[in-house]
């Protein structure tokens, strides 16, 4: 039983969970507290990863993991409090979100990139490669389920999991970072061919040798940064970019459409408010 409830969440999400229980350990130890799971004691708990500059997202994380451990060993929760909520209210409030992280990238950008691929590149790499911008934008994937991830190769996103039906895109995750369930996601046509998933993926795919239960794209992930960073250097864009821009410049353009948070935490495969530290503001 013990194993199942292990198995419940990915690897990489349990490591970061145990991280957070631990500085939640120090933490008591360092201000004698004995009750960690008490209300108070999460409350200033999470008011201290709140002065260490943690935002909203991370700090929803960091309760995620403390719920998680209590429901795996039985711990009786009282923590979720209506005072903690105001706390937390009280932090999405004044968080001023930070400029050194990841910089998001922007529909122009997208579209410089996947003009930029083919002439770089051979024509068949070149293909996979914009079809590869396109689907980690418009499709918020992550990066272990684009391409090759040593820590998390069940997520990669295979061919055959892969359908193209008129106008739209349906890709199943056979599992995903909070969860070893298989989920569906439905991403549509854009009017601009330049960048349109379907178009670019359905090209890509016709060309493409796959077999029995390929990944869609065989490439790894530093492979991935080699060839963004040429594409870049290509463009004359100096700003940086990493591959989990395309994730964070999709939840962007998404939430300026009108996308409700609800669709968004489920595109995107969010188990908390965690999408907000995505979603750049205007």
């Amino acid at each position: 039983m013990d194993r199942l409830v292990s198995e419940s969440i990915a690897p990489t999400t349990a490591r970061l969970y145990r991280r957070v229980v631990d500085k939640l350990n120090t933490f008591c130890a360092a201000h004698q507290l004995k009750d960690k799971f008490s209300p108070r004691t999460v409350e200033l708990f999470v008011a201290s990863l709140n002065r260490e500059g943690l935002g909203p997202g991370a700090i929803q994380s960091s309760l995620s993991a403390l719920r998680h451990y209590c429901k795996s060993r039985g711990i009786a929760m009282d923590f979720d409090t209506p005072k903690l909520g105001l706390v937390l209210r009280g932090i999405k409030r004044t968080h001023t979100p930070s400029q050194s992280c990841t910089s998001a990238v922007s529909i122009s950008v997208l579209r410089k990139l996947c003009k930029a691929a083919p002439l770089c590149f051979d024509r068949q790499f070149g293909f996979m490669l914009r079809a590869l911008f396109s689907l980690s934008f418009f499709g918020l994937l992550r990066p272990s389920e684009a391409c090759k991830s040593p820590s998390s190769p069940c997520h990669q996103v295979l061919s055959n999991q892969t359908k193209i039906k008129g106008n739209r895109l349906r890709i199943k995750f056979r599992s995903y970072k909070h969860s070893q369930a298989p989920v569906r996601v439905t991403v549509l046509a854009q009017d601009d061919k330049t960048v349109c998933p379907v178009s670019l993926l359905n090209c890509y795919m016709d060309k493409a040798d796959f077999g029995l239960s390929d990944a869609l794209f065989p490439i790894t992930t530093s492979e991935f940064c080699s060839a963004l960073n040429k594409c870049l250097m290509f463009c004359g864009i100096s700003r940086k970019f990493t591959r989990h821009s395309f994730r964070r410049g999709g939840a962007t353009f998404y939430s300026a459409g009108g996308m409700s948070d609800a669709c968004l935490r489920a595109m995107g495969r969010w188990k908390s408010n965690a999408y907000l530290v995505y979603v750049k503001p205007k």
